[in-house]
């Protein structure tokens, strides 16, 4: 039987698919559960242009957004120069 794969737009309202990715983002890059929520809540902003996410079989595995501003600009500031970014989190449950 095939997997059905979907791949859609994040909605600042879908709580379930935010906590999860805020999860997977405090797993990867220690980044603040808080700050994730807040952020993937309240888009698309100047940071987050678009958020989305893939399913397979309904259940949420990945997630990528098209950004202005990303953690990596801390360590190497003359990045900032690029934008905007792709990033992409692939995630195996």
């Amino acid at each position: 039987m095939k997997s059905k794969i979907k791949i859609s737009k994040l909605y600042p309202n879908d709580k379930t698919s935010i906590d999860k990715i805020a999860d997977w983002y405090f797993s990867e890059w220690n980044t603040p559960i808080k700050k994730t929520i807040k952020r993937l809540s309240n888009q698309p902003s100047y940071d987050t242009i678009f958020q989305a996410i893939l399913t397979i079989d309904g259940e949420l595995v990945a997630t990528g957004r098209l950004c202005n501003n990303v953690n990596i600009y801390n360590k190497l500031p003359e990045l900032k120069q690029f934008k905007p970014w792709i990033a992409l989190l692939l995630y195996s449950a």
